[in-house]
């Protein structure tokens, strides 16, 4: 089985396909945003809406075509959570792991980063570091 395409899209119904293949078009035009910060974005909008279906996996599919790897994505699921909220960003997580399964793709390597939750590592000065502590 494979990802779903916009092929996949034209045999549901060919009318919708071609005024979402419009639609995209002209979300894609412009030099401010480039076509992995627009996966990106994107897939941000998939959580914190949690439409977790076919589009989701249209943007993981296009993630994984702009280079954007498992690791990659569960770093933006961690990135988010906060403002998504936990759950959307977990229901995203599982999401992402059955895709991964369903379609035979790599999952992630466990490459990961020291968490930093003291904020030692912040670019913020000590001091300022001080007061926003409870």
């Amino acid at each position: 089985m494979t990802l779903p395409t916009q092929s996949t899209i034209v045999e549901l119904d060919p009318v919708f396909a071609e005024m979402a293949a419009a639609s995209f078009r002209l979300a894609g035009e412009g030099p401010d945003l480039t076509p992995r910060e627009r996966i990106l974005l994107s897939l941000v909008a998939d959580v914190c809406e949690q439409v977790l279906g076919m589009p989701y996996e249209l943007h993981v599919r296009a993630a994984l075509d702009q280079g954007i790897d498992a690791d990659d994505l569960r770093e933006l699921l961690r990135f988010i959570s906060y403002d998504s909220g936990y759950p959307a960003a977990l229901a995203a997580l599982v999401r992402l792991a059955e895709i991964e399964r369903e379609h035979g793709l790599p999952g992630p390597t466990g490459k990961g980063h020291e968490v930093n939750a003291d904020g030692t590592g912040s670019p913020l000065p000590a001091a300022m570091r001080a007061q926003a502590r409870p």
